[in-house]
């Protein structure tokens, strides 16, 4: 029976690993934060969230017990702080808001010290069926930076070149990256068997970089967080980028 492998999805990082040896872990960066004003201990934050930011949101498990997230259908506007929320984030770059100092960026992250993701080409086949254009798609991020693009070629006829014409087993673990589906069915269509499982938390992807190499990481896609903040509610960023409720806050 064949080995199965795993690969981690993420936001900020798309990352394929194998499931081995398990690696040291990151260390945290924490980043130096100004005063803010307290909120009233029973006050809740309506924290809204665009179309394209929903399962996108690195910080959730940080933000989720401190806000009342909500789920919007349109990118939001000025008009609806205070009315329908006081804190609200997008991906993209939007008129009327602010824009975050921090960038969400996806990278291909693979794990070159375990076969078959030790082969080059092994490598270079999986980098090839990662498709910026094809994560985003169906998500209107204004201003997204695309920056992979390289021809697909023949990934199966690839594939069996390096030495694995019946391909291998894969698992994807996405957490907070759109457009896994489509990643795995390119690995798919280059035969390669792959099952996808959901993550709720960054802690496994940040072990897991930490067994990663220089070479097995490439940026794919770059964009703007843009937030749109009530007056009198206090902000303070993440090291992810996204707007943090006050309660929230380290």
């Amino acid at each position: 029976m064949r080995k199965r492998l795993c690969l981690l999805l993420m936001a900020a990082v798309l990352l394929i690993a194998a499931c081995e040896a398990p690696p040291t872990p990151l260390p945290v960066v924490i980043e130096p934060t100004t005063a803010a004003t307290p909120t009233p201990p029973n006050q809740t934050i309506r924290y809204a969230l665009a179309p394209n930011a929903v399962n996108s949101l690195i910080d959730r498990a940080s933000i989720e017990p401190y806000a009342q997230l909500i789920a919007l259908d349109a990118p939001p506007t000025a008009d609806g702080l205070g009315a329908q929320y006081d804190l609200a984030v997008a991906l993209g770059r939007y008129d009327g808001a602010q824009q975050s100092t921090v960038p969400y960026i996806a990278s291909l992250v693979i794990r070159t010290d375990v076969p078959p993701l030790d082969n080059a080409e092994v490598q270079a086949i999986i980098r090839r069926a990662a498709v910026p254009a094809e994560l985003i798609a169906g998500l209107d991020i204004p201003g997204v930076e695309l920056l992979k693009d390289e021809p697909l070629g023949s990934l199966r006829a690839d594939l069996a070149s390096a030495g694995y014409p019946d391909g291998f087993d894969l698992t994807i673990s996405s957490a907070f990256v759109p457009g896994i589906e489509a990643f795995a069915a390119r690995l798919r269509e280059a035969g390669i068997t792959v099952e996808v499982v959901p993550m709720e938390s960054t802690e496994a992807a940040v072990q897991l970089v930490a067994g990663s190499s220089a070479e097995g990481w490439i940026d794919l896609f770059r964009a703007p967080i843009s937030y749109w903040i009530a007056p009198g509610v206090p902000l303070h960023l993440s090291a992810n980028g996204f707007p943090l409720p006050p309660r929230a806050m380290p």
